[in-house]
């Protein structure tokens, strides 16, 4: 029987597995690298351009201690299975609060926070910094046309996504 509550947790623990491993075979790195990591290798999400996986997964590195996997994992729950994401929204939404406001408030001071907890990701994908300057808008308009394109992009065995 399908149970709403395991599948749930499903999405959780095995992105908090990923990130614990990232943060085992990556040490010099960060909170944003290692989720980004765990977006990259996942099915269905491979093959977009390298910094997508970093700008997708850099306000959930701002949560502390082990929501940032847990968040990605509600993410990806929203993503791919709306219905089962909807039971299960204000999780997220308790997770991303103090972080959506900050935004909010200050931009600024989110990007600069974003900075100081993800050195690594801030020297190497400039991308996230133009993330976190974009509105809403345009982060959804970008998103939806690289989930076109990369759709229509073949897989391994020729036929497409």
């Amino acid at each position: 029987m399908w149970n709403p509550a395991e599948r749930a947790r499903g999405y959780i623990e095995t992105q908090i597995r990923c990130f614990r491993k990232n943060m085992e075979a990556f040490p010099e790195r960060d909170p944003n690298a290692w989720l980004a990591e765990s977006l990259r290798v996942r099915m269905g999400w491979r093959g977009r351009p390298e910094w997508t996986y970093y700008v997708e997964t850099a306000l959930f590195s701002l949560a502390p201690d082990l929501d940032p996997p847990a968040a990605l994992g509600l993410f990806l729950m929203y993503k791919e299975e709306p219905d089962l994401a909807a039971v299960f929204g204000g999780h997220f939404e308790r997770i991303m609060a103090t972080i959506f406001a900050l935004r909010e408030k200050s931009p600024d001071l989110c990007e600069e926070t974003w900075c100081a907890k993800n050195p690594w990701t801030g020297r190497r994908v400039p991308e996230v910094i133009r993330g976190f300057r974009m509105t809403p808008d345009e982060m959804s308009d970008i998103t939806a046309m690289l989930d076109r394109a990369t759709s229509a992009m073949p897989t391994k065995g020729g036929s497409r996504r």
